[in-house]
C-alpha cells in the first residue's frame, strides 16, 4: 500500500523533519548547493582531455609497442571537441586541448564559460599509498590524506555544511548508496533511492523487523538515545522522508530521458531541487572507471554518460530558473599512468583532471597540464594542483570554514 503523506502527517506528531514548507527558513543565508559526482576507480585524465600541444607524445605512450593497438583518440577525432584556456574559442580556432570526442555536449558546456577544468590535479606527494583506491576514494571524500581506516572523518561536503541550519531532510543526501564525502561527524546523511521506488508496504516497516540501512543512517551515530526511543525517533524521520520522497516523484516529468546510472540520480537531485529539500550537498557516483585493460570498449562510453548526464542536469536547471545556485564538481580516486599497457588499458596513476560546472563558475584551465615527458621518479604525472586546493574553493562558495576542514589555508584558484 502506497503511504500517502497527509496520513503521515496525520499520524504523527509534527516534528521539524515534516516541516517541509519551512525548508526556505531553516536554510542558511548562503544556499549553495553543491552535487558531487564520483568516478570510481580512478578516471583517465589523459583520455578525457586530451593535450594536444603534446600530441605526438600523447599518441606514442598510449600506443605501446607489442600491443597491436593504441587507446589514443585521432586527431581528426578531436577536431570537434578542441578547446583553450579561453573558452570563448571556438573549436575550428582551438590547439591547445580537447575533450574525449563523445564528450561534445561537455564542449558545448564549455563554451558558455560555465565550465572549469582543473588540470594536473591529484593527491600530494605526502600520500604514502597515492595508488591504493581505498586512499585515493577516502582522500578525495574527505579533503583528508593519509587516514586511519579505523577512525575516518567526515566526508568534507558534510563537514563544510555542519553549521548550516538543515531543511526537512537534512544538509546533506546521498542517492543510492551512502558515500563518504557526504557524511558529517556526526552522521552518515541521509541516502535515498528513486523517488517512484518509495512505495512501502506498512504492515512490515516497523522497528522490530529493522528500518533498512539507508534511513538508519539519517539519526547520529554516537546517539546516547536509548533504543526504543531511538527506533521511534528513525520511524517517524524515516516515514517523514519516504513521504517527501514520494512527493518529488511527480515532480521533472518533462526531465530527458536518462540513459545511465549516473542519469537517473542526477533527475533524482533535480527532482529534491525542485521539491525544496532543502538539502544542500548532494552525491552521486557513476563505477566503471578502473580500466586496466581493454579501455577503448568501456572508457568512451563512460565519457558520453558523464557528458549527456552531467548536461541534462545542469540545462534542466537552467530552463527552470533553478541553476544560479547549483554548483556540480567530479572527484576521482586518482589519475592513470601515462603509457598505455599491453592489455590497452591504464594503470594506477596520479595527476588528473576535474571539472566544476555552474552559473557562478568562472569558465577555463585552472592548474598546469602535467607534461608527457618530465615524469615523476615513479613515470607517474606530476601533480600541479593539490586536490585539497580545489576542494577548498568550492568549501568557501558553500559559505564553509575550508581551514577548518581540510587542516590548513589553500590558496585560491579562482575558478568560482
Amino acid at each position: 500500500m502506497l503511504i500517502k503523506r497527509r496520513s503521515i502527517i496525520k499520524g504523527l506528531a509534527c516534528t521539524p523533519l515534516m516541516m517541509r514548507a519551512l525548508s526556505a527558513e531553516a536554510a542558511a543565508a548562503n544556499d549553495t548547493i553543491v552535487v558531487v559526482v564520483a568516478l570510481n576507480g580512478g578516471n583517465d585524465g589523459l583520455n578525457t582531455v586530451v593535450p594536444l600541444t603534446q600530441y605526438g607524445t600523447y599518441n606514442t605512450l598510449r600506443s605501446p609497442v607489442g600491443s597491436g593497438g593504441s587507446i589514443a583518440y585521432l586527431k581528426p577525432q578531436l577536431s570537434v571537441t578542441a578547446f583553450n584556456s579561453n573558452p570563448a574559442t571556438p573549436p575550428a580556432s582551438s590547439t591547445q586541448f580537447a575533450f574525449a570526442p563523445a564528450m561534445t555536449l561537455m564542449r558545448t558546456l564549455y563554451g558558455t564559460g560555465k565550465l572549469a577544468v582543473i588540470a594536473g590535479v591529484g593527491l600530494p606527494s605526502t600520500e604514502l599509498q597515492p595508488q591504493s583506491h581505498f586512499n585515493g576514494f577516502t582522500d578525495w571524500s574527505t579533503g583528508q590524506i593519509n587516514v586511519d581506516s579505523s577512525a575516518l572523518p567526515a566526508g568534507w561536503l558534510g563537514a563544510a555544511l555542519s553549521t548550516s541550519r538543515p531543511g526537512p531532510l537534512g544538509t546533506v543526501t546521498s542517492i543510492e548508496s551512502g558515500l563518504l564525502v557526504a557524511s558529517s561527524a556526526t552522521s552518515q546523511g541521509l541516502v535515498v533511492g528513486r523517488p517512484q521506488d518509495f512505495n512501502l508496504n506498512i504492515p512490515y516497516y516497523i522497528p522490530q523487523f529493522g528500518l533498512g540501512d539507508s534511513f538508519q543512517k539519517m539519526i547520529s551515530l554516537k546517539s546516547p538515545t536509548p533504543a526504543a526511543a531511538l527506533a521511534n525517533s528513525v520511524t517517524n524521520a524515516t516515514l517523514n522522508a519516504v513521504g517527501a520522497m514520494q512527493d518529488f516523484a511527480t515532480l521533472a516529468a518533462d526531465y530527458p530521458s536518462p540513459q545511465s546510472d549516473l542519469a537517473q540520480q542526477l533527475m533524482v537531485v533535480a527532482q529534491m531541487i525542485m521539491g525544496k529539500s532543502g538539502v544542500r550537498g548532494y552525491a552521486t557516483q557513476a563505477g566503471g572507471y578502473d580500466t586496466h585493460s581493454g579501455q577503448n570498449n568501456t572508457h568512451p562510453q563512460l565519457m558520453q554518460d558523464l557528458s549527456q548526464a552531467v548536461s541534462d542536469f545542469y540545462t534542466y536547471l537552467q530552463k527552470k530558473n533553478l541553476s544560479k545556485n547549483v554548483v556540480i564538481v567530479t572527484i576521482s580516486d586518482f589519475g592513470r599512468t601515462t603509457s598505455a599497457n599491453l592489455s590497452l588499458g591504464t594503470d594506477h596513476g596520479t595527476a588528473s583532471v576535474a571539472f566544476v560546472l555552474g552559473d557562478m563558475v568562472k569558465g577555463g584551465v585552472y592548474g598546469t597540464y602535467p607534461s608527457l615527458t618530465k615524469l615523476d621518479p615513479n613515470n607517474n604525472l606530476v601533480v600541479s594542483v593539490d586536490f585539497r586546493n580545489m576542494l577548498s574553493d568550492i568549501i568557501v562558495a558553500m559559505g564553509g570554514n575550508a581551514t577548518t576542514v581540510l587542516g590548513q589555508t589553500y590558496p585560491k584558484l579562482g575558478f568560482i
